[in-house]
């Protein structure tokens, strides 16, 4: 980003009869103006303004070109937005700058020879491909109209389409309606030009037979691709402005139609005038908010003044002594002006389908490598394409597979609790034949089953190996502990005493490292106890899966809460923001219509001033 200042110059219209009040400084960049009204009031007479360079009344039009207009065209081609515009009151010479005569080819202006210059300019820079489109629109009494419409039918002004102000969510301002014609040659953009001039406003006032009585803005949009397949593109525009010039109505004599042209046109020139004021308080740090949605000729020109944009301004004046008051106003107009800082940058950027062509060049270059590489691979090992794909389909099916696997390992681990209570009550119920009537105290914890001992809680004991008292024996009848219900085959006396055919319950104790399941000595089951304990086995099992689902189902609801509480929130959270949208809008509102009621007292003030000045002087 480049910060430089608006390039300011002086052109003095000739005259025949050229006042003495006019003086042109040694250094050609001074205009020293004596004010005869002022000194006749009591003030200071000297008028005093410094300018770039003050173009004095015997320069041709090819030497005004050769210092203002070059160096602007050349920004153009090297990428930078660009603008020239001409200020100054009605019949000092902005249009003759701007366009030039049509009667001598030695007055063709800015805008005819620019584009010569430019397309000199594609021949000689091969390096690029260029490509020049043209726009020319007319803003009369603050509506646009495009000049170089091409309808048939059109008699007027009035009957060419309208141009429309639409801005975008970036504050940028675009077009709408305006056409855009693409010139391939020097003949080809003159045409256009010449179209647009027979198109434009013209009204005869008593300064100027032939008075521009609008703003005119002639675009030349550029553009270069790169060569040898690059893919950058630089793309500017450069803007050729004639604004209309600044009347006094009583010199002018406008009345009617052109009278309320004069009072559009005092309009439009007063707000750049407060646009360039705030520009100038705003490199002071004392103001954020510049007008430009005031008119729509400070719109379109928000890159020329303070934007992206290198800008030069040509200021006329004529030197005349009745022009005094004009010329003092526009050079103090243009010494505002030179004061306005533009940030330029160059416009290039990656043209993205110069980059899609080359990555798609890229991306086929290596498939067909690979593809070479994999058949010699394939003619190497003896094999076909046929087998390739054979093979191809053995291995997406291989990860099916393992695909398959992984989705039902997923599954299963999310409902292994409800599993694992199934399972239970299935394999309760699969081993309730050996489940007997009595209940069994195991007293050994032996690995081997064969080795395990029981003890009937009722009756007598049992043990594998026991002797007639009770005794437990283990391993070749060795003395085991004599269990509480006596030992034996045939069971204790105490046991059998208490064996008096009470129900009793089989309880089976099944060794985990092994997976299997000791078989107790028989004994006689109850069928009821029986029926009932796998009844409750079963009802306990229900109930374990009641609250697995219970706590399923409450999992979802607490789940199903939380997100609607987040969703909630959430559209709180935009209610808000919207609610804040609203106010600073309607703050922002309020402050355009505050500072459009202050710059309207501003102009009846500045108005009022001007008409006092206006009387001081007659009456002098």
């Amino acid at each position: 980003m480049m910060t430089e200042g608006i390039t300011v110059y002086l052109r003095m219209r000739p005259t025949t009869q050229p006042s003495e009040d006019y003086d042109v400084g040694a250094d050609g960049r001074s205009l020293m103006i004596r004010d005869v009204a002022a000194k006749a009031a009591g003030r200071d007479s000297q008028r005093a303004f410094k300018f770039d360079q003050v173009l004095p009344m015997d320069i041709t039009q090819a030497q005004v070109f050769e210092r203002v207009g070059k160096r602007v065209v050349q920004n153009a081609l090297d990428g930078y937005n660009s603008t020239v515009f001409a200020y100054g009151q009605t019949g000092s010479g902005k249009t003759f700058t701007i366009t030039g005569g049509s009667e001598r080819y030695e007055d063709r202006g800015i805008i005819p020879r620019a584009l010569s210059m430019i397309f000199q300019e594609f021949r000689s820079r091969s390096d690029c491909s260029w490509s020049a489109h043209i726009s020319y629109m007319e803003i009369y009494n603050e509506q646009g109209f495009d000049l170089l419409n091409e309808s048939s039918g059109v008699k007027a002004l009035q009957d060419l389409p309208r141009v429309r102000m639409m801005e975008d969510e970036h504050g940028n301002f675009h077009l709408r309606n305006l056409s855009m014609h693409r010139a391939t040659s020097e003949e080809e953009a003159l045409n256009l030009l010449f179209l647009g001039d027979t198109n434009r406003a013209i009204s005869e006032t008593a300064m100027n037979q032939a008075s521009s009585r609008s703003h005119c803005l002639f675009t030349v949009f550029l553009e270069c691709r790169g060569a040898g397949g690059s893919d950058k593109v630089r793309r500017s525009k450069l803007h050729l402005v004639d604004l209309a010039g600044s009347e006094r109505v009583h010199k002018t004599k406008s009345d009617g139609i052109t009278l309320n042209e004069a009072k559009y046109i005092n309009t439009s020139l007063f707000y750049l005038e407060m646009v360039i004021v705030a520009l100038n308080e705003r490199n002071e740090n004392a103001r954020d908010h510049i007008p430009y949605r005031n008119s729509m000729m400070t719109s379109v020109l928000r890159d020329s003044l303070g934007g992206n944009c290198r800008t030069v301004m040509v200021a006329t004046c004529s030197a005349e002594k009745a022009q005094t008051e004009e010329s003092i106003s526009t050079c103090r107009f243009a010494q505002r002006v030179a004061l306005v800082k533009n940030d330029a940058v160059l416009n290039e950027e990656t043209d993205p389908s110069v980059t899609i062509a080359r990555l798609k060049a890229e991306v086929a270059s290596l498939r067909a490598r690979l593809e070479g590489q994999g058949r010699g691979d394939e003619l190497a090992d003896g094999r076909d394409p046929d087998h390739r794909l054979a093979a191809a389909l053995g291995r997406i099916r291989l990860q099916e597979a393992a695909l398959a696997d992984v989705r039902a390992t997923t599954s299963r681990f999310f409902g292994f609790e409800i599993e694992e209570e199934e399972m239970r009550a299935r394999m309760a119920a699969a081993l309730e034949p050996i489940i007997r009537a009595e209940p069994l105290a195991m007293t050994g914890l032996d690995e081997d089953p064969a080795q395990r001992q029981y003890n009937v809680v009722g009756g007598g004991g049992v043990g594998v190996g026991a002797g007639e008292r009770g005794a437990t024996r283990r391993d070749g009848g060795r003395p085991g502990r004599e269990p509480r219900g006596g030992g034996g085959v045939n069971g204790g006396e105490r046991g059998a005493a208490r064996g008096d055919g009470r129900e009793v319950e089989a309880r089976l104790v099944s060794d985990r490292s092994s997976e299997r399941v000791c078989e107790p000595p028989a004994v006689s089951p109850d069928s009821t106890g029986t029926r009932e304990n796998r009844l409750r086995r079963q009802l306990e099992a229900a109930r374990s899966r009641m609250r697995k689902h219970e706590q399923m189902r409450d999992w979802l609801l607490r789940r199903r809460r939380e997100e609607e509480a987040a969703a909630l929130a959430e559209e709180e959270a935009a209610r808000r923001a919207r609610m804040r949208e609203e106010e600073r809008d309607a703050r922002d509102r309020r402050r355009r219509a505050a500072q459009k009621r202050k710059m309207s007292e501003e102009y009846y003030v500045l108005k009022s001033t001007r008409a006092t000045e206006t009387t001081d002087i007659r009456s002098f």
